[in-house]
């Protein structure tokens, strides 16, 4: 319904049908594939898990045109740095252009140094491990089974160059640019999933199971755990949680409160029971985490009411 509503609107929204057409475009070049079905499905499902909440507040209120610049700024520092590695390939490609074809002259044959350059003409794919074997090559100026030595300190003196623009920070700025942008192509079509789905929902009037936890983990952040049981109109002193390795970060955060105010003020009177096992935890597609369960005997609560919290 969400996705089915999203083609429907970018038919009349100019920029909306844009960002999907750079998106499908984007989806082919990492991935060889033009089917747009399976990858918005994937996002239409990160809308409405529990634990992608704090990732899509940040992004609510930013439109198309928002992310359109901020993925603009990050490929216009993307393009700079790789056309500055793609000048200096370049020149040494020229200063090679006569012998690159005599194989029987380059060592390492068809994996010598015209191989090395070409390579770095991919640097977006290329790993900083890889980058850096082909810098220690061009550093040993073995090119040459042959003496030419004219050529050598050219491609020498631009290796140079290359290194210091491979360096490692900035290959790691370099890379921040490379993830952000990634990022992005990403997150504005799940902020505008988003944002149909609130609708959809406003319209129908109901809400999901995640929306339940938020609201929960909201209300909490906002006052203590006595005025929820004040609005319970009940107060539970035992807890017996089953199942625990598939309980999300969001819903540990709303009833640890719970817990915690009967254990602390009638240790005596509570207790709670946590049974699980990390190996059968199945639920981590929905955000369960079962570190939770492995963390639990070190939290400082209920490691000292040890003997009233059993796990």
């Amino acid at each position: 319904m969400i996705i089915e509503q999203l083609f429907k609107e970018s038919v009349y929204d100019e920029e909306l049908k844009n960002y999907l057409l750079d998106f499908i475009l984007y989806r082919f070049e990492e991935h060889d594939s033009w089917n747009l079905d399976y990858p918005l499905q994937e996002l239409a499902y990160e809308i409405i898990k529990d634990t992608s909440y704090n990732f899509i507040q940040l992004f609510k209120n930013k439109s198309l045109s928002d992310f359109n610049n901020l993925k603009k700024y990050h490929l216009d520092k993307l393009k700079e740095y790789e056309d500055t590695v793609l000048s200096i390939v370049s020149e040494m490609e020229k200063i090679i252009e006569t012998l690159k074809n005599q194989k029987e002259i380059w060592y390492g044959g068809n994996y010598g140094l015209p191989h090395k350059i070409k390579k770095l003409k991919n640097i977006r794919n290329l790993t900083f491990d890889k980058i850096t074997k082909i810098l220690q090559f061009l550093e040993s100026k073995k090119y040459f089974k042959t003496n030419h030595q004219e050529i050598t300190e050219q491609i020498f003196n631009k290796y140079l160059k290359l290194n210091q623009i491979l360096e490692i920070k900035n290959w790691k700025t370099y890379k921040t640019h490379w993830f952000a942008y990634k990022s992005l192509q990403t997150s504005a079509l799940i902020s505008k999933l988003w944002e149909i789905g609130e609708k959809i929902k406003e319209e129908n009037k109901f809400i999901l199971m995640s929306d339940i936890h938020i609201k929960i983990k909201n209300f909490l952040e906002n006052e203590p755990p006595e005025y929820l049981y004040w609005r319970l109109g009940n107060r539970y002193h035992y807890f017996l949680i089953d199942e625990f390795q598939d309980t999300s970060e969001t819903q540990y955060f709303n009833l640890k409160p719970l817990i915690e105010t009967v254990i602390t003020t009638k240790p005596l009177e509570a207790s709670a029971l946590f049974v699980g096992d990390v190996k059968q935890s199945i639920y981590r597609w929905r955000g369960s985490q079962p570190s939770l369960l492995q963390n639990l005997k070190h939290d400082q609560i209920f490691k000292n009411y040890s003997r009233r919290c059993l796990f």
